[in-house]
């Protein structure tokens, strides 16, 4: 076998194989929501114009939004990809992937609320808000979120203390 031969049969394998792989690839449908880009611009918007108010109406409205946002936020268990096993076990899984941590958002606006709450003198509301961090985001992916809302609650209550004393 000559190279320029076998330089051929080489060039035919490869070409042959990518068209094989490119065709496994047809028709597998392509989630669109995950290319939506005004999801977000809006949970981007929501999460600013929270960050930018010192209105608690605001702060608790653009809060709650991206709470809900944050629950809406949901992944696929298991892409599939059309390819015989011996191939499907290669490719690895993709993640879903976003611009921004929805729950982050949600957290910090949260946060600020609370904090504006306390300005307004609304210490019960604060707390809640405060609570509500807590509660809602357990992962200790979110902790700098959370340790800032305890830290707010004790310091609520030493001055309840400082108050009652």
């Amino acid at each position: 076998m000559t190279t320029s031969t076998h330089s051929a049969s080489v060039a035919m394998m490869l070409s042959g194989m990518i068209i094989l792989l490119s065709g496994c690839l047809v028709g597998v449908g392509v989630d669109k929501t995950h290319l939506d880009n005004s999801h977000f611009m809006n949970s981007w918007t929501t999460y600013t114009h929270c960050m930018n108010s010192m209105d608690l109406d605001t702060t608790q409205f653009d809060a709650e939004k991206l709470r809900e946002l944050s629950k809406n936020v949901t992944t696929k268990d298991k892409w599939e990809i059309p390819l015989a096993r011996q191939f499907a076990r290669l490719v690895s899984q993709p993640t879903d992937r976003f611009a921004v941590d929805v729950n982050a958002m949600s957290a910090s606006c949260t946060l600020h609320s609370g904090k504006t709450a306390v300005s307004g003198g609304y210490t019960d509301l604060a707390r809640e808000l405060f609570h509500r961090v807590i509660h809602d985001h357990p992962h200790p992916t979110y902790s700098y979120y959370t340790l800032q809302a305890r830290a707010h609650l004790t310091k609520l209550d030493m001055e309840l203390q400082a108050l009652l004393h």
